[in-house]
């Protein structure tokens, strides 16, 4: 037998931050980084994004014409802020472009991406000069230097990479590499850079961010903590403030 019964409605609760990410499919360090650095205080609401296995400048282009719908997959609940969650493809297919995309998709005002977040990070500390750390093969390195260029003035003086194009295998790559690479490129260049950027939101560099500091004296950016940064700048809302870093200390 079925039987109707009724129910009590319940109110969102208003008072907590909504934020939207547009998260590669692939990627398996964005979410627990987002949930890291904004914890109970912040709702996240996540939409997954078909994303290539093995990346190539080819491959990240593809993804543009995904943005826009995957987008629009979000609850019908006001969004802060929406984000897209990949640092390499924005470098391809364009910060505006991208912003473009998502809002067409979305009825957010506030949008960004983690190479945003990092040109907007550097001017918030005043650097420029960049020593980056990445998993990606040349062309998409060279393309990353570029886009800093041509976007904040900021000029990559040196980069060390894994060149690595398998995504599932950049998940893979330990938190002790990525601090024994970045430490190892502060020392090699001291004076050139004055700052260094982690790149990639599949990589974890949360747990070695303040340990670069302390090590090497400057600043350790990453792609998900300048993406999460800016998206509370957006949002008027705050990252977790028991994560060190220069940047959220600033």
């Amino acid at each position: 037998m079925v039987t109707s019964t009724t129910h009590k409605a319940v109110l969102t609760n208003t008072t907590r931050t909504t934020l939207g990410l547009v998260v590669l499919a692939m990627d398996e360090s964005a979410e627990d980084d987002f949930r890291t650095l904004f914890g109970e205080d912040v709702r996240i609401h996540v939409a997954r994004i078909k994303s290539p296995e093995h990346i190539s400048v080819e491959s990240l282009q593809d993804m543009a014409p995904l943005i826009t719908e995957t987008a629009s997959l979000f609850p019908s609940v006001p969004l802060a802020s929406v984000g897209f969650g990949c640092t390499s493809a924005t470098s391809v297919i364009g910060a505006d472009k991208v912003s473009e995309l998502l809002k067409a998709g979305s009825d957010a005002q506030n949008c960004t991406n983690p190479l945003t977040g990092a040109l907007a990070a550097c001017a918030h500390l005043g650097v420029s000069k960049c020593g980056m750390v990445t998993p990606y093969i040349l062309e998409v390195n060279q393309t990353m230097m570029d886009q800093f260029e041509a976007l904040g003035s900021v000029t990559t003086t040196c980069l060390v990479s894994f060149m690595e194009n398998a995504d599932y295998n950049v998940a893979r790559i330990s938190p002790e590499s990525m601090y024994e690479a970045a430490v190892k490129l502060a020392k090699d260049n001291v004076g050139k850079i004055d700052f260094i950027f982690m790149s990639c939101t599949n990589l974890r560099t949360l747990e070695v961010i303040s340990r670069v500091e302390s090590e090497t004296g400057l600043p350790c950016l990453s792609s998900n903590l300048c993406w999460a940064w800016h998206m509370a700048q957006q949002s008027g809302t705050k990252v977790n403030p028991s994560i060190q870093s220069m940047l959220l200390q600033k």
